[in-house]
């Protein structure tokens, strides 16, 4: 996610993903994709919502710096279920 646009400008404000979950979550991850590229990319997992949303902000203003406001930036939730 190196390469520079000229997207229109839009607030700059992380997404929180809701969870349909009953159970508080084990954790919040930022999630991080561009969708001229399809590159995703996630950071965390961070103990608490605080944390990841401030990590959520700071990623979104160094992507604002270097002109990918189309970048999109959001918190999830995160669970540490067992896979089969």
């Amino acid at each position: 996610m190196t390469s520079s646009r000229n997207a229109p400008q839009r607030p700059s404000r992380p997404k929180l993903v809701r969870s349909a979950a009953s159970t508080a979550p084990d954790g919040y991850v930022v999630l991080v994709g561009d969708p001229q590229t399809g590159e995703t990319d996630c950071y965390g997992p961070y103990a608490d919502a605080a944390r990841a949303r401030a990590e959520a902000h700071r990623r979104r203003r160094d992507l604002d710096a270097a002109d990918l406001a189309d970048v999109v930036v959001a918190v999830a939730p995160c669970s540490r279920d067992e896979v089969p």
